[in-house]
C-alpha cells in the first residue's frame, strides 16, 4: 500500500491546525488588556506635618520624625524647606525674590487694629425733685482801707483837674511811711524836694482838705 497521501494528509492537517491555533492565540492577546505600566517611586518626602492617633502635631523633615530641640543641623535643614514654600504664604501672591533669607526674617504688614468703641453719653434719668437752684456767691471782701498818703492822693488828683496842670503828679508812701512825690518821670523823696512852688502848695492844699473831711 503507497503511504504517501497519507504522510501528505497528516502534513496537510498539521500545517492547518498550526495556522488556527496561531490565529486563536493573536486573536487572544489583541484582546487582553495590556499589562498596567511599573508605578514610577513617590517623591521624596521633604516636610511633612500630620497628626499623630492623640491629636498632637509632628513634624517629618527629610523622612525623618523631629523631636525637639533640634540641632543645629536639623534647624537649618528646616529653615532651608521653609523658604520653599515661602511663595505659598507670602501675601503678594508672587514667587518668591532671589537670594529671599529665612521665612523668620520676611517682613509681614502689622495688622491694624480696630478702631476704639466710643462710648456714648449717659443721661441720666429725670427725678420728680425739682433742680436745686444755684448757690449765691459769697459777697466780695471789702476793699482793703486806703492809706492816708493814698487818701491825699485822690484830692490831690481832684485839684490837678481844676488847674490842668501839664505833668502827672502822684504821691506815693516811702518805705519810711513818709511821702514821696512823682512829678513826671522823676521822683522826689520829699515834698521840699520839689522845685516847682505851685506843686508843693498843691499838696499842701490837699493835706489840708483831708484834714477838714475827716
Amino acid at each position: 500500500m503507497n503511504a504517501f497521501p497519507l504522510i501528505f494528509l497528516i502534513i496537510v492537517v498539521s500545517v492547518v491546525v498550526s495556522v488556527l491555533v496561531g490565529y486563536w492565540i493573536g486573536r487572544m492577546e489583541k484582546k487582553s488588556p495590556p499589562p498596567p505600566p511599573a508605578s514610577a517611586p513617590p517623591p521624596p518626602s521633604l516636610l511633612r506635618l500630620f497628626l499623630d492617633a492623640e491629636g498632637k502635631p509632628n513634624l517629618e523633615l527629610d523622612g525623618a520624625l523631629l523631636h525637639p530641640p533640634l540641632t543645629a543641623e536639623q534647624r537649618k535643614r528646616l529653615i532651608a524647606h521653609l523658604n520653599l514654600i515661602r511663595p505659598w504664604i507670602e501675601s503678594s501672591g508672587q514667587g518668591a525674590p532671589s537670594g529671599a533669607g529665612p521665612v523668620a526674617s520676611s517682613a509681614r504688614p502689622a495688622a491694624t487694629p480696630p478702631p476704639a468703641a466710643v462710648a456714648s453719653p449717659r443721661v441720666p434719668a429725670s427725678t420728680s425733685h425739682p433742680p436745686s437752684p444755684p448757690k449765691e456767691k459769697a459777697p466780695a471782701e471789702a476793699a482793703a482801707p486806703l492809706s492816708i498818703i493814698a487818701q491825699v492822693d485822690q484830692i490831690l488828683q481832684e485839684l490837678l483837674k481844676n488847674v490842668q496842670f501839664p505833668q502827672v503828679v502822684r504821691l506815693l508812701e516811702g518805705p519810711d511811711g513818709g511821702i514821696q512825690v512823682v512829678v513826671g518821670l522823676k521822683l522826689y523823696r520829699s515834698v521840699e524836694e520839689v522845685p516847682d512852688p505851685q506843686i508843693q502848695q498843691l499838696i499842701r492844699q490837699a493835706v489840708m482838705e483831708w484834714e477838714k473831711r475827716r
